[in-house]
């Protein structure tokens, strides 16, 4: 199957740093409606939504989208991406600050927090793995270590790797040629 681009379409990364450089300017309207633009060709992108959700939290006028139009372009974009952090965080702030409900603002946090650790997990012990291959032994123990001590603390939002994996690779850096 050929998959075809239409020509006329603003490109996705052009038009998120058009919106961004609005944003960054202060001109909310105008990267609001830039990232409007942008959600008519890709409507279910959860970094638009987000982006969207938090401009309409900081728009000057009442007559554009509403809050609970935020909300639900969060909650959108978490029932896209279920294991990115990102859109989660934005609900949690929002949950805080517009909606005044620290309670589940706090189990949010917790959410995401526990999606963080996970990620960060998985990305030393992949980075321990290639330490290792570099013959990096230190920095790669450095790394099992960190994964280990963060797995303990609640880190353990995936099943993989679990403890005793860590364990292992910890054993099988240790019987390695230093």
């Amino acid at each position: 199957m050929t998959v075809k681009f239409n020509k006329t379409k603003p490109g996705l990364a052009a038009g998120i740093g058009r919106a961004q450089a609005f944003w960054r300017e202060g001109k909310y309207q105008q990267a609001l409606n830039e990232v409007n633009d942008l959600i008519r060709n890709w409507a279910d992108n959860p970094c638009l939504l987000v982006m969207r959700a938090c401009l309409i939290q900081l728009q000057d006028n009442e007559s554009g989208p509403s809050l609970e139009d935020a909300k639900a372009d969060l909650q959108r974009a978490i029932l896209l991406d279920d294991q990115s952090p990102s859109p989660l965080l934005e609900l949690a702030h929002f949950q805080l600050a517009v909606e005044d409900n620290p309670r589940v603002a706090c189990k949010t946090f917790e959410r995401v927090a526990n999606l963080a650790r996970a990620l960060l997990k998985e990305a030393l012990l992949g980075q321990a793995d290639a330490l290792s291959e570099l013959d990096r032994r230190q920095e790669a123990l450095a790394r099992l270590v960190e994964a280990f001590s963060i797995h303990s603390h609640k880190g353990n939002s995936h099943p993989q790797p679990n403890e005793e994996e860590i364990l292992e690779r910890l054993d099988a850096l240790k019987n390695t040629r230093w």
